[in-house]
């Protein structure tokens, strides 16, 4: 028999399991790849709300401007000092009042006398208000990222609404001034945490780490010197209002313990500006001499 050549048709083809093999790895790489960033990348689901953060960040620096703050500081300061003149003049109704019932009339003068040392000491709040923004204004400081800022912003906020609320669940009004005053207190630290520029400190892309320190560390006192004007408005009036209250109420039975204590809350926010023209100075004298030991030793590599 003769042997037939056996031709393509009846071969047997050999399946291609090499390539094949391949094609399923690189499609199995490319599905955990895009499985990784979907739930690992910028955009993952489980980044949804740091992303809301951000935005909620942006928004409320689009949406609360520098001159919105200084519309509302110099307002607070105008009513401040309304709330003042307002105490002043009821220093000299506690005189009265005090002398009579006490049935000691060297107690109506006393009261004259603390109308007037209360106008001094507004004196010296109004001075003293402008020059600490001077002192700002000359005092450049600088961070290398915005990230401290950002956080301290979210946390002020958060912190300032915990305040109002645990304050307003005592059930009492002035629970409840003091909670709002608290929280305005901490959106005022927020509002200059999404506003360096406010303190004159700037965001640079590179700063050493002894300057981002000193960067930090002069943020708390400026910030202080900038919130000055919001405590001194909130506090006049509060204590002013505290004060007329307590007043009236020793006309009957109350002792004078409210009295002293709105007195004191006065006091605290007309001394205020100059507690913190003072604080900012020697404080930022120490940062000056922090900034210049981390640049000695760049200077004296040039000198050499």
């Amino acid at each position: 028999m003769e042997n037939t050549p056996s031709t393509p048709e009846s071969q047997n083809p050999q399946p291609a399991t090499g390539s094949t093999t391949q094609a399923a790895g690189a499609c199995a790489c490319a599905a955990w790849k895009k499985l990784g960033d979907w739930v690992f990348g910028d955009k993952a689901p489980l980044l949804a709300g740091v992303r809301l953060v951000d935005h909620l960040i942006d928004w409320a620096r689009r949406a609360f401007p520098v001159k919105w703050y200084d519309q509302t500081a110099g307002t607070l300061v105008k009513v401040g000092h309304l709330g003042l003149v307002l105490a002043e003049a009821t220093c000299i109704l506690l005189g009265l009042v005090a002398a009579i019932k006490m049935s000691n009339w060297k107690l109506f003068p006393a009261g004259i006398g603390l109308g007037l040392l209360l106008a001094i000491f507004q004196y010296t709040a109004t001075r003293f208000l402008d020059a600490g923004k001077e002192l700002l204004d000359s005092s450049p400081s600088r961070l290398g990222s915005a990230a401290f800022l950002d956080c301290l912003a979210v946390l002020a906020e958060v912190l300032g609404l915990v305040l109002f609320f645990t304050r307003l669940m005592e059930g009492s009004l002035t629970s409840f001034f003091v909670g709002l005053a608290l929280w305005a207190l901490c959106d005022a630290v927020a509002f200059i945490a999404l506003h360096p520029e406010m303190i004159n400190l700037t965001v640079e892309g590179e700063t050493r780490a002894g300057e981002e320190a000193i960067g930090i560390l002069s943020f708390g006192v400026k910030a202080l010197v900038r919130i000055v004007p919001i405590a001194f408005g909130v506090g006049a009036v509060l204590g002013s209002i505290s004060l007329l209250i307590a007043t009236f109420a020793m006309m009957g039975k109350a002792g004078p313990e409210g009295v002293l204590s709105a007195l004191r809350l006065i006091a605290g926010c007309v001394l205020l500006p100059f507690l913190s023209y003072v604080v900012f100075a020697f404080y930022h004298l120490t940062i000056d001499l922090l900034r210049a030991i981390l640049v000695l030793p760049s200077k004296l590599d040039k000198s050499s």
